[in-house]
């Protein structure tokens, strides 16, 4: 029916009977159904069991509480033996509480049932996980130096919180009542070491969550002054290029004004008689080298910046 009752018959009468000594977990508790299995394993259809009817609970009466036996195994201890049930603690006789709490001690050394962390609903399973997520928060938050960017840094921050938010509900876990729901499985002792580990663990994650707080800040600044020597660097280019472009624009208009004081004394030059009032004129280098005047020098009568291409003071070359 459950981990720790079932159904038989004696004689031609069906009983219920419900396993003495010992607590199974029911209906939505971590390893109901594998401690009701495990009953259905050890008790197979037509089995026959031998029962130690307990006092206060009749022979004769449609449910009892026995000591249950196939042959000579205590179905009771090997139940505490797997890890899927715990002990009673209301067990008054003393030798076979010693034979349950003998078959508990070998499901902790042998990470049995309620002692094993591969099944997640487990308070070892349980610890067992938020050590290895905290450890790799840890692991990744270290990873992340100077210059990994403020979202980086950020992203491990949320990583750790997350770690250390677990890490709270589980201490909230055990530092409930022992003997009590989840705690009533393990003794004072194996709690403590799973609070130690526990406890050493949120330190851990405490202690990455300030590296990874300072580290954050230490970004937040430093791109910080990176944006101001950014913004520093694009003004003093722009400055540099406007103070370039109006050079150029000095240069070319002292470039200007010249031509034009040169083109204004080259006109006056040619408007100017020479040789005691003599004076020619060519339409052309042609013209000039026809009349035997070429090259034409300026200055001279018939020289014009017209015929001089390349403004070198000889024309008609």
């Amino acid at each position: 029916m459950d981990g720790d009752t079932f159904e038989a018959k004696r004689g031609g009468d069906e009983i219920r009977v419900r396993l003495a000594g010992v607590v199974a977990p029911d209906g939505d508790e971590c390893l109901a159904d594998e401690s009701a299995d495990a009953l259905s394993e050890l008790l197979g259809e037509d089995t026959k069991v031998r029962l130690e009817v307990v006092d206060g609970s009749a022979a004769e009466s449609q449910e009892v509480v026995a000591r249950v036996f196939v042959e000579d195994e205590d179905v009771a201890a090997a139940l505490v033996g797997r890890g899927l049930a715990r002990v009673d603690p209301e067990v008054a006789d003393e030798e076979y509480r010693t034979i349950l709490l003998d078959a508990l001690e070998r499901s902790r050394a042998d990470e049995e049932g309620a002692f094993d962390e591969s099944v997640e609903c487990t308070l070892p399973a349980q610890l067992a996980a938020f050590e290895e997520a905290s450890e790799d928060a840890v692991a990744a938050a270290a990873a992340v130096g100077v210059g990994a960017g403020v979202d980086a840094v950020d992203t491990r921050a949320r990583a750790l919180a997350a770690a250390a938010a677990t890490g709270e509900a589980l201490a909230a876990l055990l530092d409930g009542t022992s003997g009590s729901g989840e705690l009533a499985w393990y003794d004072d002792g194996f709690l403590d070491d799973l609070r130690s580990r526990a406890g050493s663990q949120r330190e851990r994650v405490g202690q990455a969550i300030a590296t990874n707080d300072a580290l954050l800040v230490s970004e937040k600044a430093r791109v910080e002054a990176e944006r101001l020597a950014a913004e520093e660097a694009a003004r003093a280019a722009a400055e540099a290029e406007a103070a370039r472009l109006a050079e150029e624009a000095r240069q070319a208009e002292a470039a200007r004004l010249a031509q034009e004081a040169a083109d204004a004394a080259a006109a006056a030059a040619e408007s100017e008689p020479t040789g005691g009032g003599a004076s020619a004129y060519y339409g052309s280098c042609a013209d000039a080298r026809a009349a035997g005047a070429a090259p034409l020098y300026a200055g001279e009568p018939g020289y014009r910046s017209g015929l001089d291409r390349d403004k070198d003071g000889v024309a008609c070359e």
